[in-house]
């Protein structure tokens, strides 16, 4: 069974870094209604036929063509909602291209893309110790504050979960105790609070609890 479930794994990591006819079939097979949308794997869609405002939004893994757009949107996220990430604006508004070029290949990142508009991102890194890589970190999730509200956010999360299960047995996140829209999304998701960790945060002069949330795949 380990042997089955390492060959699943580094067969379906192919697919990140080649984008050919036989890897869609394998997104095809382990995450419903896969489409192409310029050569991008679309692991994810949404499509609002509202009259007043129709759009369609696409769930693709992030190439390190997309960096300047990520860039700009990872940067936005980190000036106008500080207390969201553990990261600040001032530590990251001066890295090169080659460290946003970098962490999209050091990391699986889905973007939440309106046509050729990234609008929104989710992160996530397996733990790389032999003894801990059955559990994987989600971290770094942010929507432009234009189309929040509007599902993204879930469309993201659900893709991620989906695609994780081939890779862990176990998600983890952390999120400041007073972000109640983004603990009521994860504890949608199934996630669980397992530990609250006190003054985790320390940002202007003020201190900020964070809980520690797990989501845990049924076997």
């Amino acid at each position: 069974m380990t042997s089955i479930k390492l060959f699943l794994c580094s067969f379906f990591m192919l697919i990140i870094h080649n984008l050919s006819a036989a890897k869609q079939d394998l997104w095809e097979t382990t995450i419903n209604e896969v489409t192409i949308f310029e050569d991008y794997p679309v692991v994810n869609k949404l499509v609002n036929t509202d009259k007043e405002e129709k759009y369609t939004i696409n769930i693709m893994l992030l190439r390190t063509k997309d960096f300047q757009q990520y860039k700009e949107l990872r940067l936005k996220g980190l000036l106008e909602f500080p207390k969201a990430f553990s990261a600040s604006y001032s530590e990251e508004e001066n890295k090169s291209d080659l460290f946003w070029k970098s962490r999209i290949k050091k990391n699986i990142i889905f973007g939440a893309f309106e046509n050729k508009k990234l609008i929104g991102v989710i992160h996530f890194s397996q733990l790389k110790p032999r003894k801990m890589n059955h559990r994987g970190i989600i971290w770094g999730m942010f929507v432009d504050p234009q189309w929040q509200n509007k599902k993204i956010d879930s469309l993201l999360l659900e893709s991620l979960i989906k695609y994780a299960k081939l890779l862990v047995q176990q998600l983890h996140l952390t999120c400041i105790t007073t972000n109640n829209t983004a603990i009521a999304l994860y504890k949608k998701y199934g996630f669980i609070i397992h530990t609250t960790k006190s003054k985790s945060l320390l940002y202007e002069n003020s201190y900020f609890d964070e809980h520690l949330m797990m989501y845990e795949y049924r076997t």
